[in-house]
């Protein structure tokens, strides 16, 4: 059989690159790829200047975030107990925003883009620093091939597997990438993020457009969902994340119900904003989310998706209203990854 030719574009960054934790081949024939929305949506511009300080708190440390821009956080991780100010932190980074001129309607970057940046610059480092205490490395991968995710299967299930040369030319490929820590012989990833924008009624409005049926590219999320529960066979969580935003899924509407569908019937963590919902409204919704965070394999081991809907209504506000800030997707981040990697075996 000949061997095939390695992928010169595979998108890699780790602290020692390993064979056995990324293919090294070329996608030449079919790429799953989850970055598809149904809408071209921008978000908030990174250049303006803010000055506040956030404390998200769960059950095992407090984050605290220092903050000079929206693109210059630094983090420091300070092994405290719970604190009662669970809420407190985040809403007052979400005023401070607003107040100097941050909005949650700004469309300067896209989505996409602002999970990217909160996941290389402040969950990437954080985690590089925990598993380096547990005597591992990190590898953080923008695509993995279904060869590569069934080898990691099998090195916790012990069980022979039906890998294929093919399997090496179709990728998965989540909008948020995957974080994996190698400890020993084994790969563990412990972080799969993925943002979807969804509804573009809001934007057909403030143009003069009529209406138009509600769209349905969220569904393309359960593929990954599926890839992801081989992925993460060798832990008794799920870490897959799913930013969900948009007038499509306002409760008016019946789209966010099928992301449960896909999740055993689990609810949504749903967070709905209307023009008169206020920043403190809004930062107090989105830290009691996070304190309810369970990604905790259920159901006899199933694994159970952690979705994050944030909705606002497709006649009541301009597009990309409700799309999730860099300072949401970092507590909820945060939070999914620390419950991760306290739970990799020791």
């Amino acid at each position: 059989m000949q061997q095939e030719q390695p992928n010169n574009n595979q998108d890699l960054v780790s602290d020692s690159v390993s064979s056995e934790t990324t293919s090294s081949e070329t996608p030449s024939s079919e790429t799953i790829s989850t970055s598809e929305t149904t809408s071209t949506s921008e978000t908030t511009s990174t250049s303006e200047t803010i000055s506040t300080s956030e404390t998200i708190s769960t059950s095992e440390t407090t984050h605290t975030l220092e903050t000079t821009s929206t693109s210059e956080i630094t983090h420091t991780l300070e092994t405290t107990p719970k604190q009662k100010t669970q809420s407190a932190g985040l809403r007052t980074r979400i005023k401070t925003m607003h107040d100097g001129g941050q909005h949650f309607n700004d469309n300067s970057k896209h989505s996409e883009d602002r999970l990217t940046s909160v996941i290389q610059g402040k969950i990437i480092p954080h985690a590089r620093a925990r598993i380096a205490e547990l005597g591992g490395t990190l590898t953080f991968l923008k695509q993995i091939s279904l060869y590569d995710v069934m080898e990691i299967f099998a090195q916790h299930t012990g069980e022979e597997i039906e890998n294929c040369p093919e399997n090496k030319k179709v990728f998965m490929k989540p909008d948020g990438g995957i974080i994996i820590a190698r400890i020993g012989d084994k790969s563990y990833p412990i972080l799969l993020t993925e943002d979807k924008l969804q509804g573009t009624n809001d934007e057909r409005r403030a143009q003069g457009l009529a209406r138009q049926a509600t769209g349905n590219a969220i569904e393309r999320a359960a593929k990954n969902i599926r890839g992801a529960e081989m992925l993460f066979g060798g832990l008794p969580v799920f870490p897959y994340v799913l930013f969900a935003s948009g007038c499509d899924l306002h409760s008016s509407e019946t789209i966010s119900k099928r992301l449960e569908m896909m999740n055993y019937g689990v609810k949504n963590n749903y967070v709905e904003i209307s023009p008169s919902t206020s920043v403190e409204a809004k930062a107090t919704m989105v830290a009691e989310m996070v304190s309810r965070i369970n990604i905790t394999k259920r159901f006899g081991g199933r694994c159970v998706a952690s979705m994050f809907v944030k909705a606002h209504k497709w006649d009541e506000m301009e597009h990309g209203a409700s799309v999730w800030t860099p300072a949401e997707i970092e507590a909820v981040c945060m939070r999914v990854i620390d419950m991760a990697i306290d739970n990799i075996p020791k």
